[in-house]
């Protein structure tokens, strides 16, 4: 038989046939070069930010001046940080992520920002820090001496931490101080992280929201603090809730036609029994659904996590209810019990954990709200000298500047009609509800910005990466831009009262000579509330008289005429620095004291370093 024809295949014209190979030329080498750029831009950020690390060290503290950290943070680690901005740009647009690489870019971003005076100051900075270290060596000491300091009726962090030191064996928690901010900030990354992936579609976006909640927290509640670790259970726990109890279809919000069958719908869903499997999300490494007994496992860690919560820090648990509450009306949670078993927690606690803490207290704790806020965390604090005024507004510019963009972002998705993370806008909005009920002593709405932060950069990040179908070099140049105009503002906001903040040695040995020169049951007094740093041993041996500011001798001995024991007044050179700076009294203000003290009969001077006066009360 005759073969059969093989079909003739018509040839291409040859500007066709040499196309594909032109493409393959030009394609390999461009992705080679990128990839080797990435690399150099790698490499030189690691070894730069190391560098910098290192050569900070050698930095005076003292030279630190009224706008705070910025006046003394030295040029290479400016040049660390902008090289770490433009490799870490470089790798999130990159076509394939590598998780090692941008985890380091990240680590090196949280040490420079947020660890740069564990390697500027010779010791662990924040006297609020020391305290908070004095209360655990009291737990150990004492137990449960709730007498002493209101904070002690929510003795869950001490408690804690004391276990801690108990289990290394030291005889102090003083060693955990200084690095407590950058490793408290890299926990909060992850939780922050898993929102971000829950909610936004981009791969690159959880790693874009960390990199700017790091330069973005400027508020200062990371130290070694209950409000540190009830921070970090917060966002746990709102972790665990949308990652496993959320509400499917996670990004839609339907339009106002679809309105009655969107609600029916979710009605319907809301209807959970122990039967049913709970689907995990997309990212799961298993891909397995969660049967009835896993399901129960994650309530009890979220039980579990919601009492540690209640047992660690006041405002935070009533910050997690209005979040759960909000999540649970707009039908995006279906454990429609958990509000009333958040607030059923606060309440049993404060019947009977800090009974003898509220029994007084009723105003502070639930009629200080609305105008006395704004009083107390605004107009209070716009005073002082002028340094301390352009700190103040930085942080105001920076707090309402997030909500704006925040809120503008959500304003612009939905005008577009653009699917919105429903969730993200009831997290962003539900923490407002605290400046109608407490003003906090003036800081609910700094507790605000900070509960609202993560999801607010959320939405400004899905709105902006919604406009971009890719990464262009112009993405990349705004993104090194804007970073680089937040950095700066950081370091004012969040290191801008350093001259008081940070702790000197020649203070820590004038307060060990107060230990040694006052009897137990002494009355020991300063007359700035801030700026002192003690109360970090001997916590309960002394009577410790810092209820309010003084700035005369004869304020002084009004409030030691309220004791019968023997008395000491330590004026430091924190001390003078906040006066000057909240107070805007003049900058010789210390020296002036010191000479009015030195020249009085009722004051006998004890003990002198340059940081430091002690002076015994006749």
């Amino acid at each position: 038989m005759p073969s059969p024809a093989t079909p003739q295949v018509p040839a291409l014209p040859a500007s066709e046939r040499a196309a594909p190979a032109v493409v393959e030329a030009e394609t390999v080498p461009r992705k080679s070069a990128s990839r080797q750029a990435r690399n150099i831009a790698a490499v030189v950020a690691l070894a730069t930010s190391l560098t910098a690390m290192v050569t900070a060290q050698k930095v005076a503290p003292a030279a630190i001046g009224g706008y705070g950290l910025i006046s003394v943070v030295p040029f290479l680690v400016w040049i660390a940080l902008a090289a770490l901005v433009v490799s870490f740009a470089l790798h999130v647009s990159a076509p394939t992520l590598s998780t090692p690489r941008l985890g380091l870019h990240l680590v090196a971003w949280v040490l420079l920002l947020h660890g740069l005076p564990g390697f500027l100051e010779h010791e662990p900075p924040f006297p609020s820090a020391w305290i908070s270290a004095g209360f655990v060596n009291a737990f150990i000491q004492h137990g449960h001496p709730y007498d002493l300091d209101a904070r002690f009726f929510w003795p869950g962090f001490f408690t804690t931490a004391g276990a801690f030191v108990g289990m290394n064996g030291w005889k102090s928690a003083l060693p955990l101080l200084r690095w407590t901010p950058a490793i408290s900030n890299l926990f909060y990354a992850l939780p922050i992280f898993v929102l971000a992936k829950l909610s936004l579609r981009r791969r690159e976006a959880p790693w874009i929201v960390v990199w700017l909640f790091v330069a973005l927290n400027w508020v200062g509640q990371d130290y070694f603090s209950p409000q540190g670790l009830a921070y970090f259970l917060f966002l746990a726990i709102l972790a665990v809730l949308v990652a496993t109890f959320s509400q499917t279809d996670p990004w839609q919000v339907p339009q106002a036609r679809q309105v009655s069958a969107w609600l029916q719908q979710r009605r319907i869903a809301a209807r959970w029994s122990p039967g049913e499997q709970v689907y995990l999300p997309w990212w799961s490494p298993s891909g397995m659904s969660l049967t009835a007994g896993q399901a129960a496992g994650v309530l009890a860690i979220i039980f579990i996590s919601a009492v540690a919560i209640t047992m660690v820090h006041q405002l935070t648990p009533i910050a997690l209810a209005l979040d759960v509450m909000a999540l649970v009306a707009a039908r995006r949670c279906r454990l429609t019990f958990l509000p009333a078993i958040l607030i059923l927690l606060i309440v049993v606690w404060l019947s009977y954990a800090a009974i003898d803490y509220w029994d007084g207290h009723l105003t502070a704790l639930f009629g200080s709200g609305g105008a006395t806020t704004v009083s107390t965390g605004l107009s209070d604090r716009l005073a002082g000298s002028d340094s301390h005024l352009v700190v103040v507004y930085i942080r105001v510019v920076f707090a309402v500047g997030v909500w704006i963009v925040g809120a503008g972002a959500s304003v612009w998705s939905a005008l577009r009609r653009r699917p919105l993370d429903l969730t993200l806008v009831l997290l962003a909005a539900a923490p407002f509800v605290l400046v109608v009920l407490q003003s906090y002593g003036g800081e609910v709405p700094l507790r605000v910005y900070l509960y609202t932060l993560p999801f607010m950069i959320c939405l400004v990040v899905d709105a902006v990466s919604r406009s971009a179908v890719r990464w262009s070099w112009r993405g990349i140049v705004a993104f090194i831009l804007a970073t680089a105009l937040i950095v700066p503002s950081f370091f004012v906001a969040r290191f801008g009262n350093e001259t008081f903040e940070q702790v000197r040695p020649d203070e820590i040995a004038a307060v060990q000579a107060l230990y040694r020169l006052a009897p137990r049951g002494s009355t020991l007094t300063a007359m700035m509330v801030n700026g002192i740093t003690w109360r970090w041993r001997n916590f309960a041996d002394y009577t410790y008289d810092d209820s309010s500011d003084i700035t005369t001798p004869a304020g002084v001995l009004r409030e030691i005429g309220k004791h019968t024991a023997p008395a000491f007044l330590i004026l430091t050179t924190g001390q003078i620095a906040y006066a000057v700076s909240s107070y805007g009294l003049p900058a010789d203000w210390g020296t002036v004291i010191n000479r009015q003290l030195a020249a009085s009969r009722d004051f006998k001077l004890v003990y002198a370093n340059p940081d430091a006066h002690i002076y015994r009360v006749r």
